[in-house]
């Protein structure tokens, strides 16, 4: 009984350590994707065309033309 109580401590405790590991991995993928998208506005006032701006930071098309809609909304909304 004793060691199956130690089992699943430690189960639990490696669980534990892999959903800590996981939402830091999802954090830094996170901040990388906001940061491209915070670079790919910058080259977008700058009237660098899409293709050029998706192939410099890895995002796609998709991604940059729906942030910068988001943006656009956001200034006509405030």
């Amino acid at each position: 009984m004793y060691d199956q109580e130690l089992k699943s401590k430690w189960d639990n405790a490696a669980a534990l350590s892999q959903a800590k590991l996981e939402r830091e991995a999802i954090g830094q993928a996170k901040g990388k994707t906001e940061k491209a998208l915070e670079i790919a506005q910058k080259l977008r006032n700058k009237n660098m065309p899409i293709d050029e701006i998706a192939e410099l930071t890895s995002l796609s098309v998709e991604e940059i033309e729906s942030n910068n809609q988001v943006i656009i909304s956001s200034i006509f909304i405030s």
